[in-house]
């Protein structure tokens, strides 16, 4: 089987493809085919986290396959702010002498304050960081404060590009 970033990856080709060479009713038609697949999995996912929400485990468990899927359909059963703290906090444990904090949260973007290092070091924080975060909260957008420009930072799609929001759902 792929790696799930490799198929996360041709899934975002495939969108981009399908918006750049189709028009008028077609496009629609593909949107429409897009929205219902979605519903279906938004409605099992519910469904499933309905039977037993005390069975459920913590998101840190759950492969990041299920993580993406929960936030597409913005149905993850723990809170954003306790998931991006936890993560935060996991990735500081991993990295003695490592200090960053969270700065603000508004929405789905996060900003994060390094303490003062040397830019490589910062560099490695900040990576640590933005795994453990986006592993437990691929929806989120996070700002460095105090970061240097870096090469790589590990990146997913953007969730927000397929998320639907509950109030944008029509009854």
């Amino acid at each position: 089987m792929d790696d799930f970033n490799e198929q996360v990856a041709r899934l975002q080709q495939a969108l981009e493809h399908v918006e750049r060479t189709l028009e008028g009713p077609a496009l629609e038609a593909s949107r429409s085919l897009m929205r219902a697949v979605l519903d279906v999995h938004r409605r099992a996912l519910a469904d499933w986290l309905a039977l037993d929400a005390r069975g459920v485990p913590p998101v840190a468990s759950l492969p990041a396959s299920v993580v993406w899927l929960l936030a597409i359909h913005d149905l993850n059963p723990e809170p954003f702010e306790a998931r991006v703290r936890g993560a935060l906090q996991d990735a500081l444990s991993a990295l003695p002498n490592a200090a960053a904090e969270l700065s603000r949260i508004e929405g789905e973007r996060v900003w994060v304050r390094l303490d003062e290092g040397p830019a490589q070091a910062l560099g490695v924080l900040a990576r640590a960081i933005t795994a453990s975060v986006l592993r437990v909260a691929p929806e989120c957008v996070l700002e460095f404060e105090g970061l240097p420009e870096i090469a790589e930072q590990p990146h997913l799609l953007p969730v927000a590009s397929l998320v639907r929001r509950r109030e944008e759902v029509s009854p």
